[in-house]
């Protein structure tokens, strides 16, 4: 949905890199594209997020989402990095492909 999303941080470490690091927050990269950036939280609220707080800034994107009683905090910079593909975990067990960072 926003091209070239560079996933980051400790969900990163956790799902691409079986690592044992938890993150309670979801953290990214990706360029600066309010248009898209607002079709995603449309989207989400769609599917049954609830947009508890969306804070956009010059560089950066800080927000809450609730899903079935659930906090999810979405972190992102506004910086274009280039990522490499990895394998991730879904909390069903299958695998997708997300761009991250090289650790």
């Amino acid at each position: 949905m926003i091209p070239k999303t560079v996933l980051h941080g400790g969900t990163a470490i956790l799902k691409c890199y079986s690592g044992n690091w938890f993150s309670g927050d979801i953290d990214v990269y990706l360029e600066k594209d309010i248009e898209k950036i607002e079709e995603f939280f449309g989207k989400l609220k769609k599917l049954g997020f609830e947009i508890v707080k969306k804070n956009l800034k010059e560089n950066s994107l800080f927000s809450v989402l609730m899903f079935n009683n659930t906090e999810i905090r979405f972190e992102a910079v506004f910086k274009k990095v280039k990522g490499i593909i990895k394998e991730y975990e879904t909390c069903e067990e299958s695998l997708i492909t997300v761009y991250t960072l090289l650790i």
